[in-house]
């Protein structure tokens, strides 16, 4: 068919739940043709293409939408109403059969205070990942925010990794595989890894200054990343940035967070591998 019966006419705008007006036409699409994942109503955006009414699941796919090509649109949408389309993969790894994991963060989204953990702790869920508050009036707070300001909150304070490449102790290159609870420690809201068990007792031993001078060395550095590890697409808007084995990993939206959270570290690394291998690094 030419590529002139394709011609977008691209008009975004947010609809906050299922629910159309009167009078508006429902989405030809129930998954992302950007995402290939199912698409949450109350995140959408809609565009208009050949004359219909699409779904989007979210800003950044609307933005990668729009610097389509009409016949990259087209394959896409007919990936997306395939009737396998619902069992490709889900990159954002949201399986509600599955059991929530975490929590991440040791600090409360919402107040910035230790939070707190064990049994009868509060805490919400959100995409399989469980985050944990200082109190209960913080988790109230939480409830009363929409989702994306829900994982910016949790981007803030979400333990990401290990921010180091390099044992500091034994001096050697750290490789993700081989990463066990014994080989990993926290300090002062961050993960280091180590190169054996043995080597986070010797980093105890060493002076404040000299730990915070350490950690300090691998934040602040620019991405190294252009294609997201989750998303595995160009990011068009950022997402959320973090230290990540001695490098600054950037995310294309707050949708992604949950699923690298999800992550153990040998796949955060491969899926990051194959993100700057995919930009041609």
């Amino acid at each position: 068919m030419p590529t002139s019966r394709f011609t977008a006419a691209l008009v975004l705008c947010l609809f906050g739940s299922a629910a159309f007006a009167a009078g508006d036409a429902k989405p030809v699409n129930t998954v992302c043709p950007v995402m290939l994942e199912e698409i949450d109503p109350s995140d959408a955006r809609i565009v208009e293409f050949n004359g219909e009414q699409l779904a989007l699941c979210c800003a950044r796919c609307a933005s990668k939408w729009k610097s389509m090509t009409d016949d990259q649109r087209t394959a896409a949408l007919a990936k997306a109403m395939s009737p396998d389309a619902a069992k490709q993969e889900d990159r954002h790894g949201n399986d509600a059969a599955a059991a929530p994991v975490g929590p991440f963060n040791e600090t409360c989204p919402i107040t910035g205070k230790p939070a707190k953990a064990g049994a009868g702790a509060p805490s919400r869920v959100i995409d399989g990942v469980t985050v944990a508050f200082a109190d209960a009036d913080a988790a109230a707070k939480w409830d009363a925010l929409d989702r994306v300001d829900r994982l910016s909150a949790l981007t803030r304070v979400a333990d990401f990794g290990p921010v180091n490449d390099m044992c500091p102790i034994g001096n050697e290159k750290i490789d993700p595989a081989l990463l066990t609870p014994e080989t990993m420690m926290r300090y002062k809201g961050r993960t280091l890894a180590f190169c054996c068990p043995s080597c986070p007792a010797g980093f105890r031993k060493w002076s404040e200054d000299k730990k915070d001078a350490f950690v300090a060395q691998y934040l602040g550095r620019k991405p190294v990343n252009t294609v997201c590890p989750v998303a595995q697409h160009e990011i068009n808007a950022a997402g959320g940035t973090f230290p990540f084995l001695g490098s600054t990993v950037e995310l294309c939206c707050p949708d992604c967070v949950p699923a690298w959270l999800k992550w153990d570290n040998e796949k955060r690394a491969a899926e990051l591998a194959k993100a700057m291998q995919a930009e041609g690094r």
